[in-house]
């Protein structure tokens, strides 16, 4: 995916644009501390700053306060491209399965990525929860398809899951089939 970086970070510039509005208020909220850490005879302060605007969070607010020692790191992080997102307008008439980790609503965030990914079924699981998921032995999740169904599975085991979710791959290449073998 190749990205335009000096258009991207135009959008700070926009006064209408999400990114404008995050930036004012990090800006206030630096700014803020920072004020009250002065007031507090606090001069010497230590600064990381993990961002994606190009330093444009921290260094007018420091400028603005040329009393203080700061002590900074600015690390410019840049956005990953959405691989899924990137193979779902490119897979033609390939059967494309996603993968999700939630963190709330998950049938309803799951069916707005499987729409939007173009994915033909999408498998998400809850990743708060206690003892299920990425560090445990167990899992539960949800198996979306475009056709509106829904199956769940577990909790249960890894292995588990996954022969569920092969399982209901094959069932979806067997819907499509029996679609395409009636058109």
């Amino acid at each position: 995916m190749s990205r335009d970086w000096h258009e991207w970070h135009r959008k700070y510039d926009d006064a209408a644009s999400s990114l404008s509005r995050r930036l004012a208020e990090v800006r206030r909220q630096l700014g803020a501390d920072l004020d009250a850490r002065a007031a507090a005879g606090q001069r010497s302060v230590r600064l990381l700053s993990l961002c994606a605007g190009d330093g444009r969070d921290t260094i007018p607010v420091l400028a603005a306060r040329p009393g203080l020692d700061v002590d900074a790191c600015l690390v410019e992080l840049d956005p990953t491209p959405d691989i899924l997102a990137e193979v779902g307008e490119k897979k033609g008439d390939r059967l494309l399965v996603g993968f999700a980790a939630e963190t709330e609503n998950l049938v309803e965030e799951a069916r707005r990525k499987m729409l939007s990914k173009h994915c033909d079924m999408l498998v998400a699981n809850l990743v708060n929860r206690e003892g299920l998921g990425f560090e445990a032995d167990n899992n539960e999740v949800e198996i979306i398809t475009q056709g509106g169904k829904t199956a769940h599975a577990g909790p249960a085991g890894k292995r588990q899951i996954a022969e569920q979710i092969l399982d209901q791959i094959a069932l979806l290449r067997l819907t499509l089939r029996a679609v395409d073998a009636s058109a």
